[in-house]
């Protein structure tokens, strides 16, 4: 008889979900899969869990069915989640949270409600009721209550939790019409950069006797990342279980000896990689302890397959580079998605083969969801890879329109900035072109002679100007000359008379007018101060 298997999906991103795909694929194809009867999921492993048991039929049918589903899962990873939410987040506070008066509570532009619309589009709006049919398995999307300490969890008949974190009484509420997109955006709701998304009577539709406080959820990785504890749970109450199979999407936790660990986020995200990490450590060492029932099995992406000959295997290289990767839910490259895939299948082929699950005669990989398996195997692809650990901001894509809107948020200020900067000029060249010529000369020395000969230019009056000089006016027109100082409104000032022969010296300022006249009001010339 088959054994009955228990299933655990851990958490870590978009990583974790592509290496529990192939995971996936090789149980498929050995005729496994349909023999799971609980999954238990944290994180990136509940984006895939969800997605599994929603379309059952086609995971566990031909490979063509397989194919199809995956394919939706394939081409959210693509998609960037991350940089979208982050994007339209800030979009909402550069708006001055015009969103928030625009749109219902539940539809604001926060980080959790963007963060849930991205999964309702991969579930296609589905409800936790959905997950139910005699033929599948039960799922459970775990989650961590920061409000008590203790696990939670999500599943297809709606929300169970403890009061306390040492009441080992679970309490339970019927939810089937939870979205899927809630639960198991608390259950991915990574604490350095989601806030924790809470459930409260409201949200499950109860009264405050049934369900007093509220609950506020962040990623189930902080309390079990391996995503075992419900199964066990469920086991020791019912065991109904031969086997658990525990498919480890985490990587490895090396020491950062250069890092000062400055950077809020940079300094949250490796606390929380060391938290999940020694949870899981005990985890496995209390799962694997002589004596334990059922038999657990542990599929790990730090495993690394070591068979040259095999061309169905990714290069040492690579695989060491795959538990690096970033856990994240940004966008995941072609490469990065078939040699997660390919590395998930692989390993689970080889540990299920030495734990005696499987025979050798198990196909090896041979799935190319992308047709791009000779290229990933290559050492292009390999160095690539290798790059695959970076966290990218991602703030800026040609693809969403909520980039060119921030970019035109960002640039309207300094346009406005320099707009207010450059009036000054704008008016002075208004005058200029709108105003009746004058015959002028330019003063580009401190000394001026009567009469000259001008050019036209259009200035009609003194402009502003903090810059002073001295100016020597000499008459050398032959008769007496009136000088006027030509005011910032366009009239002229009587300044002196000039004898004929005489000079005369006047402080003035750069951008000022003056003008020349005979005792009869003819112009000898008009001046414009424009300095040494």
């Amino acid at each position: 008889m088959p054994p009955r298997i228990g299933l655990a999906l851990s958490g870590g991103g978009f990583r974790a979900t592509l290496f529990h795909l192939g995971v996936v694929r090789l149980l498929n194809e050995t005729g496994q899969l349909s023999q799971v009867k609980r999954i238990g999921a944290v994180s990136g492993g509940s984006i895939l869990a969800a997605h599994l048991v929603l379309h059952w039929k086609q995971y566990t049918g031909s490979n063509e069915d397989f194919d199809k589903a995956a394919q939706e899962i394939v081409q959210f990873v693509q998609k960037d989640i991350r940089g979208r939410v982050i994007r339209r987040w800030m979009l909402a506070w550069f708006c001055l949270a015009l969103p928030r008066l625009l749109m219902r509570r539940s539809r604001h532009w926060t980080r959790t409600n963007l963060l849930q619309a991205q999964y309702g589009r991969l579930y296609k709006d589905k409800a936790l009721k959905d997950l139910r049919a005699s033929d599948r398995p039960h799922v459970y999307f775990y989650c961590t209550s920061l409000t008590t300490g203790v696990l939670c969890s999500f599943g297809r008949s709606g929300f169970r939790w403890h009061d306390t974190y040492d009441n080992p009484q679970e309490r339970s509420i019927a939810a089937p019409n939870t979205p899927i997109a809630f639960a198991v955006a608390a259950s991915s709701a990574f604490p350095p950069l989601f806030p924790p998304i809470e459930v409260s009577n409201e949200t499950l539709f109860s009264d405050r006797e049934t369900f007093p406080y509220s609950h506020y959820l962040t990623d189930g990785g902080v309390y079990d990342n391996l995503g075992i504890d419900k199964l066990s749970w469920f086991q020791k109450t019912t065991p109904e279980l031969d086997l658990f199979i525990a498919s480890d999407a985490q990587g490895n936790f090396d020491s950062e000896l250069d890092s000062r660990f400055k950077f809020i986020v940079g300094r949250n995200v490796r606390a929380s990689d060391l938290l999940m990490t020694r949870v899981s450590s005990m985890q496995i060492e209390r799962l694997t302890a002589p004596g334990q029932s059922p038999r657990f099995v542990r599929v790990g992406i730090r495993m690394e397959i070591d068979n040259p000959g095999d061309p169905t295997l990714l290069p040492p290289e690579s695989q060491r580079s795959l538990r690096n990767t970033r856990t994240d839910l940004d966008k995941f490259s072609a490469t990065e998605i078939t040699a997660l895939i390919a590395h998930g299948y692989s390993c689970a082929r080889k540990t299920l083969i030495e734990a005696n699950v499987l025979t050798e005669s198990a196909p090896p990989f041979s799935w190319d969801p992308l047709r791009n398996w000779q290229i990933v195997k290559s050492w292009n692809a390999t160095r690539q890879l290798r790059q695959s650990c970076i966290r990218r901001w991602r703030l800026w894509s040609s693809r969403d329109w909520v980039s060119y809107a921030l970019l035109g948020l960002v640039l309207a200020p300094l346009i406005y900035v320099g707009y207010l900067a450059y009036l000054p000029f704008k008016a002075a060249q208004a005058i200029r072109q709108a105003s009746v010529p004058r015959l002028v000369t330019s003063i580009k020395h401190e000394e001026a002679t009567i009469p000259i000969d001008s050019k036209t230019v259009y200035q009609t009056e003194s402009l502003t100007s903090f810059h002073r000089m001295n100016v020597t006016f000499r008459n050398k027109a032959g008769q007496n000359a009136e000088l006027y100082w030509i005011d910032l409104d366009g009239s002229p000032k009587l300044i002196t008379t000039i004898q004929s022969g005489d000079a005369a010296t006047v402080e003035t300022f750069v951008w000022h007018m003056w003008e020349a006249t005979t005792q009869d009001g003819d112009s000898l010339g008009t001046y414009v101060v424009e300095g040494k």
